[in-house]
């Protein structure tokens, strides 16, 4: 998505929902820091978007105006997703990390999960997408591998025991298909072996 669309869905996401301003907390979330997002990320075509718990009533409203299946996104090419608590694992803290994302004027027009916070997220969900922008973070120095352990360690009471280490080792799985570098897999092998 690039930086005129996420501009525009936001506006129209606040129109629909009522959330000024909104929370973004996925892969969009990286424009608050950069100007060269990961290509996974530029390529996608929707944007995560936390509703705040008084207007999570106006989930289906914004799903039929701004969501996958809505004529906004035939028009666009691309959509929002409307999120609510339960649907994405953040670190503890997370709130108080958001960062201000601003438009051309300066005024900010959304807040940002931080990256380390949005790459935990990423980490726990676990999909082959979600492991592919963590790669290419980390190869870009969007995100560094102590960054986002020390964040992980915030999210341990938000999932089942077992969820964590499951996710660290498909990432090493993936990792090693990417010849990716060795002392990254062995980080993750040591903080996997330190608490689990």
């Amino acid at each position: 998505m690039l930086r005129s669309d996420l501009i525009k869905l936001i506006s129209d996401f606040k129109e629909v929902s009522g959330d000024d301003p909104p929370i973004i907390v996925g892969s969009q979330s990286f424009h608050a820091f950069t100007d060269t997002i990961p290509e996974i990320a530029r390529m996608s075509v929707e944007c995560d978007f936390m509703l705040s718990s008084s207007n999570f009533s106006k989930r289906p409203r914004i799903d039929l105006k701004l969501g996958i299946l809505s004529q906004y996104r035939e028009e666009n090419g691309f959509f929002a997703d409307a999120l609510g608590l339960a649907s994405v694992i953040l670190p503890e803290g997370w709130q108080e990390r958001l960062v201000p994302y601003c438009d051309e004027t300066g005024s900010v027009i959304a807040l940002c999960a931080d990256r380390h916070d949005v790459a935990v997220s990423k980490l726990i969900a676990g999909r082959e997408k979600d492991r592919e922008f963590l790669t290419s973070a980390l190869a870009s120095d969007l995100i560094n591998i102590a960054g986002l352990l020390e964040r992980l360690e915030l999210a341990f009471g938000k999932v089942e025991n077992d969820v964590i280490p499951d996710r660290i080792d498909r990432f090493i799985r993936h990792l090693k298909h990417t010849r990716f570098h060795h002392e990254i897999v062995n980080t993750l092998r040591d903080f996997k072996r330190a608490h689990f």
